[in-house]
């Protein structure tokens, strides 16, 4: 007996296939994680080898909706049973298995089968056997998904709303949002950064303002907007004015790294060669109280105190000859 079509080598994700896909498309491994956890339920294969599916009869084609007497939308389609909803998709697929496997969602991606060209097959079968065979075929079509869809700066961003918006649609934002969340916490150590936007109030507005050197009012106006877009252009990040999880690590580590040493403006640098001209002075002046050793007392007194006063006197009045000249310049 021919094995269904949604049965095939289920090959599983090589070791660090995660942590390539993260580094190709820049986001974090515990973003990517997070959504694989969430959207692919953690699994690629079901524990009998087959592929994840879920056949949505509503999707199908008028003409074999009509032929089936199916009438209904998705509520109705979410009421079936397991044994329902096969029987029905093999029914289907002896009509047409192109239309059958299109209107069903694959692999741990969940990706419909009409999304196959969007992905890089040409066909919805032909995805449906490149996903039964191996994981990483599935990891790279949902990759290829949320590039099609706009969705990897979200992913980057660790916009969780905006991903959840996209990937699953308006129903369910927030609560897609909050496990893409919880997911992200469990395998980061730590939450998501407040992602921020226009209209937005509040304490993470008035950190960001003092990390832009904007006046902090803790409102995100026009004026904080437009520093957003002018940094984010600046560090090569993409300008859409919509502060995540990149744009708070380059603000943070901006903020956070130490500033060098401030270079000795041209007076200081005068000063300090007027310290050592005068050390240079103070030297010399030993060294002629070295010859006076073999003179008696009273004459090797008089005259180390002459060349010692005359040093110093000399030393004094070329830095402040120097000083003099370095505020004047």
């Amino acid at each position: 007996m021919r094995s269904p079509i949604y049965v095939g080598n289920a090959n599983p994700l090589p070791a660090g296939a995660v942590e390539t896909v993260a580094r190709e498309i820049g986001c974090e491994v515990a973003a990517l994680k997070a959504v694989i956890e969430v959207e692919a339920s953690g699994r690629w294969f079901n524990r009998d080898g087959t592929l994840p599916r879920r056949f949505e009869p509503h999707k199908l084609p008028a003409a074999i909706r009509e032929r089936i007497r199916w009438v209904g939308g998705w509520e109705k389609a979410a009421a079936l049973s397991t044994t329902a909803r096969e029987a029905l998709f093999a029914e289907v697929f002896k009509m047409d298995p192109e239309a059958a496997c299109a209107a069903t969602s694959w692999g741990g991606p969940q990706i419909m089968g009409f999304n196959a060209g969007t992905v890089g097959y040409p066909s919805a079968i032909a995805m449906v056997q490149a996903f039964a065979d191996d994981a990483q075929a599935q990891l790279d079509a949902m990759v290829s998904f949320m590039r099609a869809s706009g969705l990897l700066g979200a992913l980057r961003g660790q916009d969780w709303s905006a991903f959840a918006r996209g990937y699953n649609g308006p129903g369910q934002v927030d609560r897609y949002a909050g496990l893409l969340a919880s997911a992200y916490r469990r395998h980061a150590g730590q939450s998501s950064p407040t992602v921020l936007r226009l209209g937005d109030r509040g304490p993470s507005v008035t950190e960001l303002q003092r990390a832009l050197g904007l006046e902090a009012d803790g409102v995100f106006g026009p004026d904080t907007l437009a520093a957003v877009r002018a940094y984010q252009e600046a560090e090569g990040l993409p300008a859409d004015g919509i502060v995540g999880a990149r744009t708070w690590t380059q603000l943070r580590t901006a903020v956070e790294k130490p500033k060098p040493a401030a270079a000795p403006d041209a007076f200081d640098r005068r000063v300090e060669q007027a310290q050592k001209a005068a050390g240079a002075a103070g030297a010399g002046a030993a060294a002629l109280r070295g010859l006076t050793d073999g003179l008696g007392d009273t004459a090797q007194t008089v005259l180390a105190g002459a060349v010692g006063v005359a040093v110093v006197a000399l030393a004094v009045a070329f830095v402040i000859g120097r000083l003099r000249a370095g505020r004047t310049a």
